[in-house]
């Protein structure tokens, strides 16, 4: 027991245990709407998560040990990744369910990040539901978060 709390603590103070970019951190949206940005950066590469909340028609039911619950809103959670250069970052994963393929252009200005739609197209799910990805979020489309930790 010893070992393994000796062993732990030397990773958790080791300085190349952990990677941490001059970006990392958490963003809250400042504007529109609810949502959170964490960002994680080693050398020129870079992912995101991103948490929102969508709503719920009413139809969507989880179920744990025998008890149901239908959720008024649901938190998503979507992923990006790619490279970062200076302060400017182009992230791409999937939005929406993995209907939609979208690349992000994160500008980083101090403790902001500026977020805009470089590109979203659909994927092969999003192509055979006819899912409109550039309807439901065009290309261009800005927005802003605040670092909060």
């Amino acid at each position: 027991m010893k070992k393994t709390l000796a062993a732990l603590s030397l990773i958790a103070l080791s300085g190349t245990a952990l990677a941490a970019g001059a970006f990392d951190g958490i963003y809250a949206a400042t504007a529109g709407t609810v949502g959170y940005l964490t960002v994680h950066q080693t050398g020129s590469s870079m992912i995101a998560g991103s948490y929102a909340f969508a709503r719920s028609d009413g139809t969507i039911r989880f179920t744990y040990s025998g008890s149901s619950v239908t959720p008024p809103v649901i938190g998503v959670w979507d992923v990006f990744g790619g490279t970062i250069s200076e302060a400017t970052a182009l992230l791409k994963g999937d939005m929406f369910n993995g209907a939609c393929e979208t690349t992000w252009e994160l500008i980083f200005e101090g403790d902001t990040i500026k977020t805009r739609v470089a590109a979203i197209t659909p994927t092969a799910l999003g192509a055979q539901q006819q899912f409109a990805c550039s309807r439901v979020l065009p290309i261009n489309t800005l927005a802003q978060f605040k670092k909060v930790f």
